[in-house]
């Protein structure tokens, strides 16, 4: 799945500067510390109306603001808001495996690598923002743990890597607040 790009979004700007010095415009988006230019175009005069399409470069909850410049060197920086007023906008996107409006939490996803002695380092990550994540480990070839078992011999509660002898597989499931338990995973060492 490709994240270095997310869908395009269209919009529409409009700015009226009384003293009739404005400069420049731009739509500038946030997530957490890293911060980019979406879109900019130069302005003059009172008033300036522009309609552009960006795209954000990663998944995550990003805040849209404008900013002007006027010829006086004054920078206006205010948070987009719909038409009509409203609350800030902020954009929250997603791959395609955890969709706003999905009602399954996303499958949780296995890396691994190998620490030597026929063992592996398995790492298990998920995309659904506050999704607590299980897994069991067991002999390569018996069934799929139920997923009611917890504790000893079932599903524990994932924190940090685990490591997984040779002839071992690893089952892994996430679950979040609202929303249906994902599929079970499984990957074999």
């Amino acid at each position: 799945m490709d994240k270095s790009r997310t869908d395009e979004f269209e919009f529409t700007l409009q700015f009226v500067a009384p003293q009739g010095d404005l400069q420049t415009v731009e739509l500038v988006a946030q997530f957490g510390n890293q911060q980019l230019t979406l879109w900019s175009a130069p302005a003059s005069g009172y008033s300036f109306t522009g309609t552009g399409i960006f795209t954000v470069p990663t998944e995550g909850d990003w805040s849209v603001f404008a900013v002007v410049q006027t010829g006086a060197g004054r920078v206006v920086q205010s948070p987009l808001q719909p038409v009509g007023g409203g609350a800030a906008i902020t954009l929250l996107i997603r791959d395609s495996d955890s969709d706003i409006g999905s009602t399954v939490c996303a499958n949780p996803t296995l890396s691994s690598s190998p620490v030597g002695g026929n063992r592996n380092m398995v790492t298990l990550s998920c995309s659904t923002p506050g999704a607590t994540i299980f897994f069991a480990i067991t002999a390569t070839g018996n069934a799929t743990p139920s997923t009611s078992s917890t504790g000893r011999g079932g599903w524990m509660v994932y924190s940090t890597a685990v490591t997984v002898p040779a002839g071992k597989t690893v089952y892994a499931y996430a679950i979040a607040s609202g929303l249906t338990a994902s599929a079970v995973i499984s990957a074999s060492f």
